[in-house]
């Protein structure tokens, strides 16, 4: 995989089921979003480099990363 700049750029992933649950939760409860705006996050990042050595180590297939 390419990843562009040098890999230490940082993201917060978090999973769709989560966000789902959480915009549910605004449906059921409208009043609850006091309509204000939401910024849906894990809470914890990580550098593109770090994501792309743990996709090494768990993915069956090997892959080089190269930095663009």
């Amino acid at each position: 995989i390419t990843l562009l700049g040098d890999g230490s750029q940082t993201k917060d992933y978090i999973h769709a089921q989560d966000v789902a649950e959480i915009i549910a939760g605004f449906i059921r409860k409208p009043q609850s979003a006091n309509n204000q705006i939401y910024n849906i996050a894990s809470g914890e990042s990580i550098s593109l480099s770090a994501l792309a050595q743990l996709m090494q180590s768990v993915l069956p297939v090997a892959f080089d990363v190269m930095y663009k």
